[in-house]
């Protein structure tokens, strides 16, 4: 006599742990990124990939901090009194306390001016811009470039602390400058610009600008690339400051 058993419905992992679902959300900008903006036209949201990308960042830059330190440390004249150094040490302690609390805070920041700047992209080139959308596109676009940082501390610890001789050696280079290395830091800041993270953040911000307002694609190309462009040049003009000033 067969027993005929009826299987349960499987429940969906979103259903089981409905605490999941935003940062299952938040991973969609990996494998499926014209889904996600097309959520985001419909209910921009931000909360959770600015809460991911702030906590990832704030790791990243404790595990960065002797690297940091050693930076610091390299920097200070070898004539120095012992007294100055060590008012310079705990000078130099309190700062990463600093930087590590406001992280959050300088990442918002960011994002502000983000948004607007896209905003305002996307009333130029198509007529229409939804600062809401542009400021969750914003956060949700912060999420790849943590792969940059994680690489960048990656390259850190396979050279070692004995390798950082200053500031600049905290910056892994993935661009251009890799291969072409610059003497003016202006030159080196537009060739390192041009490496594979941006190219990504490129990509995904066309696709996201064709979604959240709606255009056609050769418009929505111009408006990543005219987003990227001036953040180059803002990367620019500060090294060709810092060349000036130093």
């Amino acid at each position: 006599m067969l027993i005929a058993i009826a299987e349960s419905p499987r429940i969906p992992r979103a259903a089981r742990f409905p605490f999941l679902a935003p940062f299952q959300k938040v991973g969609r900008v990996f494998w499926a990124p014209e889904a996600l903006f097309q959520t985001i036209r419909r209910q921009p949201d931000w909360v959770t990939p600015f809460l991911v990308v702030s906590i990832v960042s704030l790791l990243l830059s404790l595990a960065a901090e002797p690297f940091a330190t050693r930076a610091a440390w390299q920097a200070i004249p070898a004539e120095t009194p012992v007294e100055q150094i060590e008012l310079l040490q705990r000078q130099i302690a309190f700062g990463q306390k600093v930087g590590a609390i406001l992280t959050p805070a300088l990442l918002l920041v960011k994002a502000l001016l983000g948004a607007l700047l896209l905003t305002l992209l996307m009333i130029a080139w198509t007529g229409q811009g939804d600062y809401r959308r542009a400021f969750s596109t914003i956060n949700y676009l912060s999420v790849p470039l943590t792969l940059a940082g994680l690489g960048n501390l990656l390259v850190l610890r396979l050279r070692g602390l004995e390798q950082i001789g200053g500031f600049q050696d905290l910056q892994a280079r993935f661009g251009l400058n890799l291969f072409f290395p610059a003497t003016h830091p202006a030159l080196d800041a537009f060739l390192g610009a041009l490496n594979p993270f941006d190219l990504w953040q490129v990509i995904l911000l066309a696709i996201a600008v064709r979604c959240i307002a709606p255009c056609a694609r050769k418009t929505a190309i111009c408006v990543a690339t005219s987003y990227w462009l001036l953040g180059a040049a803002l990367q620019v003009g500060v090294a060709f400051l810092w060349q000036a000033g130093s």
